[in-house]
């Protein structure tokens, strides 16, 4: 599921970071509309733009991506081998991710306890 409140959340933080909204456009290398129209919902961002947005807020990219690319695929069994691989990736590396479910619930909890 689309979490556009994490999606306006991270714009607002990368707009703190470059300047603008205009600005993350520039440094994307995308049209400005695009990032008005993500921040409005009248777009849907995708995980590689969600990803690169928190890079620009200064967050861990990687989480954001993986985060994001779940909530595509929620529901779904890609997307509950992709959540079982995430939370064996997680122990691999000392818990980045931990508690990855196939809902992803904890992964959202942390990134939202991240952005406060």
């Amino acid at each position: 599921m689309y979490d556009l409140e994490l999606t306006k959340t991270l714009i607002d933080k990368a707009a703190e970071m470059c300047g603008s909204k205009a600005a993350i456009a520039r440094e994307l290398g995308i049209p400005q509309p695009h990032v008005v129209q993500w921040f409005s919902g009248a777009r849907k961002a995708q995980p590689h733009d969600i990803a690169a947005i928190a890079e620009l807020a200064g967050l861990d990219a990687i989480k954001f991506l993986a985060q994001a690319q779940l909530n595509e695929l929620e529901g779904s069994r890609k997307g509950a081998i992709l959540a079982r691989s995430l939370g064996k990736l997680a122990l691999a590396t000392g818990g980045a991710l931990a508690g990855v479910t196939a809902h992803a619930s904890p992964v959202v909890e942390l990134i939202r306890c991240i952005l406060c």
